[in-house]
């Protein structure tokens, strides 16, 4: 199962990488999927200001990735 992540902003930093495909083998949270993988570990680390989508709809952390689903993570961000 592959999933297209991609990494705005601040989580590009963190992660050292504007995007990454990930081969999973089952459908899976993306809590489950950040913690899986110790690559995820600056995610982690500032998870409870992060943000998702997935497919390009703001989701929540449980909510179940599936094959060929595109994840984005947005740090914390403001208007003004």
């Amino acid at each position: 199962m592959a999933i297209k992540l991609f990494f705005f902003a601040q989580c590009a930093e963190w992660m050292n990488a504007a995007q990454l495909e990930i081969e999973s083998a089952l459908p899976q949270s993306l809590d489950d999927l950040l913690r899986g993988d110790p690559r995820f570990k600056p995610l982690l680390e500032h998870r409870s200001v992060l943000k998702a989508a997935v497919n390009q709809k703001f989701a929540g952390f449980e909510m179940e990735v599936k094959d060929g689903d595109e994840v984005a993570f947005l740090p914390p961000f403001s208007g003004g």
